[in-house]
């Protein structure tokens, strides 16, 4: 096995010293490059008492790799058993077998190595290969070479650089062969970088992240167009309804106590309309245009709260609180709509024990507010929009991301992340902004600020 502990120097300054078992890869553009940083690596690996192979490709020839080692070597090559400790191999008789890419040959030449390291007691191997060689159709072929050469380093004294000349992969090939090493070295403007292996798991599960939203997005798309046509749908079942239970109504007397049950069926279906309407509009794709007009935000709360008691458990009390001289504002209905919407929903779901939302609109004059946002183009007045809940609260984290979309903390199932981030967005495109407070068993606050126009 191994030593881990057993660190050596990788004769590379960005790179320092590395264990025993390290495999790692380097990304050059020219052969000066790549000579810049090998000869470094093999020269301390031979003053090291370690056996080094090189090899070589098509850009260096062996023998043209052995001057240059020892003329590297210059002032220590008297240190070094050239003879037995450095051994320099053309790519063709490492790499292939019957003209095909072989992951037994290498591992047959690191045996014999091997056996002779242990009978001349040398440190270990360090072993360096370049693939500028490397045709596309062996590429598959040559990282199952890579993979097994990564087990294999757990089971011997082994330090191993591949060497890959960067323009010739595609930047997907560039991604796969670094995956299979535990760090890569690529070379910037301003010098050598290391990306590590844990860096590129987190750029991965970054990755994955976008994806998954990505896929959530689809869903909720998916989910936007099932909507709609299931609306249309019942909306002209409602019409039906509507039409046999009006005539019914014309057929009997107006006293009769039939004819209040039909009435009641009348308004409800009213009602189931104007939820129908709500969902077609939730469902609209143009979500970012603005269909603008005068309206009263304490008309527009009435209206919905009538039409939530549907949503709202009993053992939640609605308390209202609304300015009777609130002016009127310029908005999308839709989307002022969907803000109350969302964040009542957001206010009963705090609440699954029961408890009080209190609901309030206010005026205020620009220099009353503590805080406008820079980059919103305020009016000189706001109307507020207060939603109070006395449930759970949230802590630090939840209220740090609530805004981010596809962030819930509700179960699998019950929540999208999106309810808030529509919140935000549709505030914002009003030139408005949230506030929210709150604390873990305490509750929350969200305060919605609204320029207005007095002279409306």
């Amino acid at each position: 096995m191994a030593n881990t502990n057993n660190l050596r120097d990788s004769g590379i300054n960005i790179v320092g010293q590395i264990p025993w078992g390290t495999h790692f890869c380097y990304f050059y553009y020219s052969v000066e490059d790549l000579l810049n940083l090998l000869l470094p690596y093999i020269v301390e690996g031979l003053i090291s008492n370690e056996i080094c192979i090189w090899i070589t490709s098509n850009e260096i020839n062996v023998d043209d790799a052995h001057d240059l080692i020892i003329n590297e070597l210059n002032g220590v090559l008297s240190k070094v058993n050239l003879k037995e400790q450095l051994k320099i191999i053309d790519y063709n008789n490492f790499f292939f077998e019957n003209q095909s890419i072989s992951d037994e040959n290498p591992i047959k030449l690191l045996d014999k190595f091997l056996e002779n390291r242990v009978a001349h007691k040398y440190e270990g191997i360090r072993i360096t290969g370049d693939t500028n060689w490397l045709r596309k159709g062996d590429f598959e072929d040559f990282m199952c070479y890579e993979l097994k050469m990564d087990n294999v380093k757990r089971k011997l004294n082994l330090m191993m650089l591949c060497t890959y000349p960067i323009n010739k992969f595609i930047k997907a090939d560039v991604l796969n062969i670094a995956n299979t090493h535990d760090f890569s070295i690529f070379d910037k403007n301003d010098g050598l970088k290391i990306i590590k292996s844990s860096e590129r798991e987190e750029i991965e599960q970054q990755k994955r992240e976008i994806q998954l939203q990505m896929q959530n997005l689809q869903r909720i798309n998916n989910i936007g167009v099932l909507t709609s046509s299931i609306a249309h749908d019942f909306n002209n079942l409602l019409s039906i309804i509507k039409s046999y239970a009006d005539m019914a109504r014309m057929e009997i007397e107006s006293d009769d106590q039939i004819n209040g049950y039909l009435n009641e069926i009348s308004l409800s279906i009213k009602s189931s309309a104007k939820l129908i309407h709500r969902l077609l509009m939730y469902s609209k794709e143009e979500s970012h245009q603005m269909d603008l007009e005068i309206i009263n935000i304490n008309d527009i709360i009435k209206e919905l709260l009538e039409m939530m008691n549907y949503f709202i458990a009993e053992n939640i009390i609605i308390l209202t609180e609304l300015d009777s001289n609130l002016p009127t504002i310029e908005a999308d209905v839709g989307k002022i709509e969907q803000i109350l919407i969302n964040l009542i929903i957001n206010a009963r779901d705090a609440l699954p024990n029961g408890g009080i939302i209190n609901i309030k609109t206010l005026f205020h004059r620009r220099d009353d507010l503590d805080r406008i946002p820079k980059d919103l183009e305020g009016g000189k007045s706001y109307i507020q929009i207060y939603i109070e809940d006395n449930g759970i609260g949230m802590d630090k984290h939840t209220l740090d991301n609530i805004f981010q979309p596809f962030f819930t903390t509700k179960d699998e199932g019950k929540g999208t992340g999106l309810g808030l981030t529509i919140v935000k967005t549709f505030t914002e495109h009003h030139n408005g902004w949230v506030d929210v407070e709150s604390e873990e068993g305490q509750g929350s606050i969200f305060r919605v600020f609204l320029p207005i126009n007095l002279e409306s």
